[in-house]
């Protein structure tokens, strides 16, 4: 009474394979041989001699278990039966591997000419965690960070034109300290750069991809075949720190959901109405955030300035910009400036001032205004007018 009995037959285990390494989720699958799997299941997976990992029931004997929970290193694995029938299988040995550090941005071989940021992510096992990550260019410390996501502003001023290799190390709290993969980035460094696609559509997603690292707060999208809607929305986009990327108003070009993709942004902000942006493109938009989709649009384009400025400043600003609706260059070149300063650009036809560019400046109560072009596009007496709705 109480004694094991000892059956025939045998327990094999198929995955993982003797010397393996296992890093993330491990599939561990084993076979019975010689008496019902019935029998002996649900077959136990061992690591090392006090671990149970994981339970292979009938009919598949697969299982999984995730490695990143247990200390990095080499192990044993091995699985017994379930009902002390004393069957076990043959022992193998496996190495856990869970800690790295892979350097994510920028991209290989990119071209650079002023500050860029270098970002990488990093993990360690269950048992110790990444304390630091350092950021090296040419084998030189340029940066730290303590919290992910770990990332760092790298100026290459003064660093000679060429090739120059960019590394992250992860500082793990028992004292390793682990190098990114293989992968080097390669920098030319003070060349003159161009940003560009085959289309305006892969020429935004360029630029952002040159820009913004992934997980931005928030994308702008906009029609990319007129400019108002774009323009008045770049200031934000540039205060918000995220991109402005274009559509043709029907359908999301390939492009563009590839950044998106790519970008994750916290929330996407349609501009303009549904004669520009269709409500079937905002719907599909809603694919590539977490957070929400929204719109801001107004009946004209100086509605809908009026309305984007007033989702996202609120009064007494320092400074807002005024521009021409009825051409693009004023505001196109304004619209950094205006973003760098806190401040809207709004559009004027050129010889009034809308009713809803009026409500909204009296709302804002900007510091000072700033006419941008000449009388041509916006005359001597909207500047006048313009002064009623400046100060306190």
């Amino acid at each position: 009474e109480g004694a094991i009995v000892t059956l025939p037959g045998s327990i094999g285990l198929l995955a993982p394979v003797n010397g393996a390494t296992l890093t993330g989720t491990v599939t561990v699958t084993g076979s019975v041989s010689g008496v019902s799997a019935a029998i002996l299941a649900p077959l136990e997976a061992w690591l090392g001699t006090s671990d149970q990992v994981a339970s292979l029931g009938p009919p598949g004997l697969s299982s999984t278990f995730g490695s990143d929970g247990y200390e990095d290193g080499t192990t044993t694995l091995r699985l017994d039966d379930g009902y002390g029938h004393g069957l076990s299988s043959p022992t193998i040995a496996v190495t856990l591997s869970n800690t790295f550090s892979n350097l994510m941005a920028p991209a290989n071989n990119a071209t650079v000419s002023g500050p860029i940021a270098l970002a990488a992510n990093a993990s360690s096992d269950g048992v110790e965690f990444v304390e630091q990550v350092r950021f090296r260019v040419d084998g030189v410390e340029v940066g730290t960070d303590w919290y992910p996501p770990y990332q760092v502003t790298w100026d290459p001023t003064g660093v000679p034109n060429g090739v120059h290799t960019v590394t992250a190390e992860a500082v793990i709290t028992d004292g390793r300290a682990v190098l990114s993969s293989a992968r080097s980035v390669t920098l030319k460094v003070g060349l003159v750069t161009r940003l560009a696609g085959a289309t305006r559509y892969e020429t935004a997603a360029a630029i952002s991809a040159a820009s913004f690292l992934p997980n931005v707060p928030v994308a702008y999208v906009a029609t990319g075949l007129s400019f108002p809607d774009a323009l008045a929305g770049a200031a934000v986009a540039g205060r918000d720190g995220g991109p402005v990327l274009l559509v043709p108003g029907t359908s999301i070009p390939t492009a563009i959901a590839n950044e998106l993709t790519r970008l994750k942004p916290g929330r996407i902000v349609v501009l303009g109405g549904t004669g520009v942006v269709s409500d079937g493109v905002k719907a599909a938009l809603a694919a590539y955030t977490l957070g929400s989709v929204t719109r801001l649009a107004g009946a004209t384009r100086y509605e809908t300035a009026a309305a984007i400025s007033a989702a996202s400043f609120l009064p007494n600003v320092p400074v807002a910009y005024v521009a021409t609706g009825l051409s693009f260059p004023d505001a196109l070149a304004g619209a950094a400036v205006a973003g760098r300063d806190g401040g809207p650009v709004l559009l004027v036809p050129g010889t009034s001032i809308p009713t809803a560019i009026a409500n909204e400046l009296t709302r804002l109560k900007p510091g000072r205004i700033v006419v941008l072009g000449g009388t041509g596009v916006v005359s001597d007496g909207v500047k006048a007018a313009l002064a009623a709705y400046t100060g306190p």
